[in-house]
């Protein structure tokens, strides 16, 4: 594998028009709602996102630099950039919408488009928090790519860092995770997720326990002050 940085820090044929009940019966069958349940009261709609139109083109230039973004195909690009668009980009949290009016958005086939839907919630940018049935649309959340943290070693590079720890290092280290802010914490976790996604997306074959590694190390690095780490390992000259 090449040195490179490691960054954690998108005329088809025609869509024919299907009626929201057919669509929501497919998503029903999905997610195994009964024909004949009866309606369910509305779930509370989430609040405004409260962002500006600034805060929002923030987010845009964000995602459409980061790694992760950019490892994904062009079709779940452009659905995840209409997601952000209809959701965020119109002051809300969380988005109602079926299958049909996605196919609309991105000018493709339903069923191409539930596929591409479904790739983004196993990619983890997209969260189903309502399920639909026969009588209300699905909710989403749009997970937001967070910003970027650097280091310009490689995820093995990294790994090889942390096995030089020893067992008095690594008890610090858990104690200083343990003691990071949940949010903080599984904010830091979902970055190296979404990065091991993109790189093994990209053709690299990674130990799932580098995942881990990474993780710490990040940990470290974010946890540590710098004039403590060149003091604890004076042999690292990047990181």
């Amino acid at each position: 594998m090449q040195h490179a940085f490691w960054v954690l820090n998108l005329g088809v044929a025609a869509v024919e028009k299907e009626s929201e009940g057919v669509d929501e019966e497919a998503w029903a069958a999905e997610f195994g709602e009964g024909e004949n349940e009866p309606p369910k009261p509305p779930a509370a709609e989430q609040d405004a996102s409260g962002l500006s139109p600034l805060d929002y083109i923030k987010i845009l230039h964000r995602t459409l630099d980061h790694p992760t973004f950019r490892a994904l195909p062009d079709h779940q690009q452009r659905l995840y950039l209409q997601l952000i668009r209809h959701c965020q980009g119109e002051g809300k949290s969380r988005i109602r919408v079926t299958l049909a009016e996605m196919a609309r958005w991105v000018d493709r086939a339903p069923n191409n488009v539930a596929a591409t839907r479904k790739h983004l919630i196993d990619h983890k940018l997209l969260r189903v928090t309502v399920k639909p049935d026969r009588f209300q649309k699905a909710q989403y959340e749009v997970v937001i790519l967070r910003p970027e943290l650097e280091s310009r070693l490689t995820p093995t590079e990294m790994a090889h860092r942390l096995d030089q720890f020893t067992a008095s290092d690594l008890l610090v280290l858990e104690q200083q995770i343990r003691t990071m802010d949940p949010d903080d914490r599984e904010d830091l976790r979902q970055q190296i997720r979404q990065h091991f996604v993109a790189f093994r997306a990209s053709g690299y074959e990674l130990p799932q326990a580098d995942e881990e590694k990474v993780f710490r190390y990040m940990a470290y690095l974010k946890l540590t002050g710098r004039a403590r780490i060149k003091q604890q390992f004076p042999q690292w000259t990047s990181y």
